[in-house]
């Protein structure tokens, strides 16, 4: 399982510090370097392979659950649609908070990056990972929905 030390990801190598993350986008390869001598402690190469380190991560999270107690498995819930997709998660991560630890972004993390960070914010105490998904091209909901199985 891959770990997220200090649970920090970054996608601009400018904003890296000691110990994070470095996501290299494509078109970003060429910042490694800068990342590694902000200390980036972690560099992930293009957005699929980071989407098979978050999907082989909630996978785990799931497994180790699982283990533990099948009745409070981690729930994934996907919101998507033309519009409200981020009142709608920001909703009801507030409100499923009540129901246990919840996980949701603060921001309008929808695409093949965005999604992935939410996903490594989970630890196994989180009972409920709202993701907001967004679709720019045919396939988009597919792709994060194999991220991200929903239930």
């Amino acid at each position: 399982m891959m770990q997220i030390e200090n649970n920090r990801i970054v996608t601009n190598s400018k904003q890296v510090k000691e110990g994070d993350t470095f996501v290299a986008l494509q078109g970003g390869f060429d910042f490694i370097d800068e990342a590694k001598n902000r200390g980036a402690k972690k560099i992930i190469k293009g957005e699929k392979k980071f989407g098979l380190f978050a999907k082989s991560y909630l996978q785990s999270l799931r497994d180790k659950q699982g283990l533990r107690d099948k009745n409070k498995n981690l729930k994934v819930i996907g919101i998507t649609g033309s519009y409200g997709k981020t009142t709608t998660k920001d909703l009801s991560g507030f409100v499923l908070s009540h129901f246990g630890k919840a996980v949701w972004a603060k921001n309008s993390f929808n695409n093949e990056i965005g999604v992935p960070i939410t996903i490594f914010q989970a630890d196994e105490t989180t009972q409920y990972l709202v993701l907001e998904m967004g679709a720019n091209a045919i396939g988009d909901l597919v792709y994060l929905t194999n991220i991200a199985p929903l239930d």
